[in-house]
């Protein structure tokens, strides 16, 4: 396992570099004057003027070069100090906190819808392929996957919300709030998941050590949990983790429709009012999640099945 970490360690800090400079040049060399930007999420557009305007930017250094604007932020990342919003002036790292403890738990609210759902089913229509099961789950999931989020969005509070008023529609205040946005989330992760563990679960009960098991008397369920879930769970598991990741990213469309802030909902905000350092620590984040979750799947993978060794790359 150890040659397996350090590889993504070394990962990690090409993928801190990489996003860094691509979110910096993007954020920067973007269209419209950045100080004018800020000045106008500051204040009320009516009060600013150029005087706020160029206060601003001496202030915030935005009259330096951007060479040495990103070279400053680099500096200030290698001591962990993402710096201060340039709209509210709080610790980034703060502001990312507590935006992403929101992300956190909508994200694990719909792997829990989607697991509930799709891992029972998933199994079920693997071990019955061609059947009344399997072909119904099939269109459901492909129909599913082929809806976009919003669209989804909208069908659900439509239904939850306006007709049944069961969900409210929007806010964070209370626990029926995450509802709906994690059922979205959920149903479109269930669409995808549910026929990966299925197609696994069907191409593990055709293997040899598969029905080997099974011409030793074992009941079902211990062939199926002894030799069939463990080998059928490394793409499972390798899918799950890049599915989490991107959900913790915060997916900005779900998270503005149901008003739920998040890292995406916050992403957003910050890129209307050009908020260079809370872009480039959402950015750093959001990598940072993706190499982490990346690197703790393939640890569990070679635990659990530690003959396949670790190769590079």
């Amino acid at each position: 396992m150890i040659p397996a970490l350090i590889n993504r360690i070394t990962q990690a800090a090409a993928v801190i570099l990489v996003v860094a400079t691509l979110t910096f040049a993007v954020t920067w060399f973007g269209p419209g004057d950045i100080a004018t930007q800020i000045a106008l999420a500051r204040y009320d557009p009516d009060m600013v003027t150029p005087e706020i305007v160029l206060s601003i930017q001496e202030s915030e250094g935005l009259d330096r070069s951007g060479a040495y604007q990103f070279a400053v932020w680099l500096g200030r990342t290698a001591t962990l100090d993402l710096g201060r919003s340039l709209v509210s002036g709080r610790e980034v790292s703060a502001v990312l906190g507590y935006h992403f403890q929101y992300t956190l738990k909508l994200a694990l609210t719909a792997m829990a819808f989607s697991l509930v759902l799709a891992l029972p089913l998933g199994i079920a229509s693997g071990l019955r392929p061609g059947s009344k099961l399997n072909l119904a789950l099939q269109a459901v999931s492909s129909m599913l996957a082929s809806i976009p989020a919003y669209i989804l969005a909208i069908v659900l509070i439509l239904i939850f919300a306006v007709h049944l008023s069961i969900f409210p529609v929007a806010g964070f205040s209370q626990a029926a709030h995450i509802v709906l946005p994690a059922l979205t989330l959920g149903l479109g992760l269930f669409a995808l998941s549910n026929r990966l563990i299925s197609s696994s679960i069907n191409m593990v009960r055709e293997a040899p050590f598969y029905l080997f098991a099974k011409t030793k008397g074992l009941p079902k369920y211990q062939v199926l949990l002894r030799h069939g879930m463990p080998n059928a769970a490394a793409p499972i598991l390798t899918f799950l983790g890049l599915q989490f990741a991107f959900l913790l990213d915060g997916v900005i469309i779900v998270e503005n429709i149901f008003a739920w802030p998040g890292i995406g909902h916050l992403l957003l905000e910050s890129i209307l009012a050009r908020d260079i350092p809370v872009i480039q620590g959402a950015a750093l984040a959001i990598g940072l999640i993706y190499v982490s979750i990346n690197a703790a799947v393939d640890l569990v993978l070679l635990w659990l099945n530690p003959a396949s060794g670790y190769q590079d790359g």
